[in-house]
């Protein structure tokens, strides 16, 4: 029997061997760049709980990505922007392609040509869509579209003031859809965010000043001179737009976070240059931590002119006017800015449709900064200041803080249509999603509420999210938890404030 079993092992060696070999081969061939003993490390702690993984998204793209071309040139004399954009659509969702045309509260976008897979087509413009008809639905379609648009002297998202140049929405960008049609683009009104816009990659070249400096949705892959203009080229990949900030009269500093994402930071004013850096560096550790790192190896912040939007988020651009310096919640707004670089940019919503998405992460991420940068107690009292407005029905918006709301009736749950004034917009929108997801860390504890949070982030990371997707991750980590946040999204507010005023007693 022995004699047996020896036979037996040695029967069994080679394929010990094979498995040995075989183990050790994957290991070197599947070996994460940072090492496997940091990527166990990471693994351990994300499953603690205690430090967001930097894995890189697990969902995948379910149709081919939209190609964005744009070839255009600013013209400094004229306040006009004007080229050739260049969009290729794979598997035409219809036999009419709708393109949103934004800027139209001052002057339209002015269509001059368009092109489909080569050929002149007859087209429909108005100030608000561009409708092109293409061959058939189902086959690709490649659409050229020469675009002129005019830039008016003024502090609003697409302008120019005090030699700062604002390119948002700026070029015709194609419509969402819902149900089989086209959502047809929404009506703008003096807040909030009017806007539409699927994931897309973006090719830019741009002829502009020499003197310019740029801050850019994408990555800077080259800059020439051609016949004394500046010729500047970025790309990137899962974008929702491509905006572009230049001009001069920047003071700009530099740095890597630990995770490799290049942040930039830019001022007018360069007293505000060491303030702004240090708020930066907290915002973006205290973010990563708790949600995950940045989804894009770069990010800027960016300090606007005076008389510009307060504050205002791109594709990774965070922007700020600069007289928010003075304003006694002014800190708050900057990092409420800059959280949207996970909380819109990383993860993207379709921000008409459900604002309170993005915008409520965001305002409660910047109270995360607060508790982050100045204790548990300021977490509380800026909690104790949120619940009494909200009790009280009183709005925190900007341009209406302390006014009171008509909102009784109303949820959370609802899109930036309904909306016909500030102060009920940033009341729902902002307010009452804060304190839900302060409700939520409450009853759940540190520990689920914040795997909660980065498990929603990361498998979320370059795509499009709706409530679905943030209640499937909640129920994933607490399924009695459900119920807490459905009472917050969808109950009238009268009642809601009845139903958890208990809770705040002592936040």
């Amino acid at each position: 029997m022995a004699l047996l079993r020896s036979k037996k092992a040695l029967m069994l060696y080679p394929l010990i061997l094979s498995l040995f070999t075989t183990t050790i081969g994957l290991g070197i061939i599947l070996k994460p760049k940072e090492g496997w003993t940091v990527w166990a490390g990471q693994a351990w702690e994300a499953f603690k709980g205690t430090t967001a993984m930097t894995a890189k998204p697990v969902n995948t793209p379910t149709s081919p990505t939209v190609e964005y071309r744009v070839d255009a040139e600013l013209e400094v004399a004229n306040s006009n922007i004007h080229g050739v954009a260049s969009i290729t659509v794979p598997n035409s969702p219809d036999d009419t392609l709708l393109f949103y045309l934004y800027p139209s509260t001052h002057k339209p976008i002015e269509i001059k040509q368009v092109l489909v897979n080569g050929g002149a087509v007859r087209f429909q413009a108005t100030p608000d869509h561009l409708l092109v008809p293409v061959k058939a639905k189902g086959e690709t379609a490649n659409v050229q579209i020469q675009f002129s648009t005019p830039i008016p002297a003024a502090g609003t998202r697409l302008g120019q003031q005090n030699g700062v140049w604002s390119l948002t929405y700026w070029y015709p960008i194609l419509g969402v859809r819902d149900k089989g049609a086209w959502i047809p683009r929404p009506h703008p009104h003096p807040f909030g965010d009017p806007f539409l816009m699927d994931l897309s990659s973006y090719q830019v070249r741009l002829k502009h000043p020499q003197d310019f400096v740029w801050f850019a949705s994408g990555a800077l892959v080259s800059s020439t001179i051609e016949n004394g203009m500046a010729v500047s080229e970025w790309k990137a990949d899962s974008l929702r737009s491509f905006a572009l900030i230049g001009g001069s009269g920047w003071d700009v500093a530099t740095w890597r976070s630990p995770e490799g994402v290049d942040v930039k930071i830019a001022v007018r004013n360069p007293r505000h240059l060491p303030e702004l850096k240090t708020l930066a560096e907290a915002a973006v550790k205290t973010y990563t931590k708790r949600f995950g790192a940045l989804a894009y190896p770069y990010y800027s912040v960016v300090e606007m002119p005076t008389g510009t939007v307060f504050a205002h988020e791109y594709p990774n651009l965070a922007l700020f006017s600069q007289e928010i310096w003075n304003w006694t919640n002014g800190e708050h707004w900057i990092a409420h800015e800059i959280a949207h670089g996970w909380w819109f940019s990383s993860v993207g919503t379709h921000k008409a449709l459900d604002p309170w998405l993005d915008e409520g992460l965001a305002d409660y991420a910047s109270l995360l900064y607060n508790e982050a940068k100045y204790g548990r107690d300021a977490y509380n009292e800026a909690i104790a200041r949120y619940w009494t407005m909200f009790r009280d029905g009183k709005s925190n918006a900007p341009h209406s803080f302390g006014r009171s709301v008509n909102v009784q009736d109303e949820s959370a749950d609802q899109p930036y249509a309904n909306f016909s004034n500030e102060a009920d917009y940033y009341y729902l929108m902002y307010l009452r999603p804060a304190l839900m997801y302060h409700d939520l860390r409450m009853s759940m504890g540190d520990p689920k509420f914040f795997d909660f949070l980065q498990q929603f982030y990361l498998k979320n990371r370059k795509s499009t999210v709706t409530r679905a997707d943030l209640e499937e991750s909640l129920s994933k980590v607490d399924p009695h938890a459900l119920p807490r946040l459905k009472l917050w999204l969808d109950a009238p507010n009268k009642e809601l404030i009845e139903h958890v005023k208990t809770r705040f007693t002592n936040p």
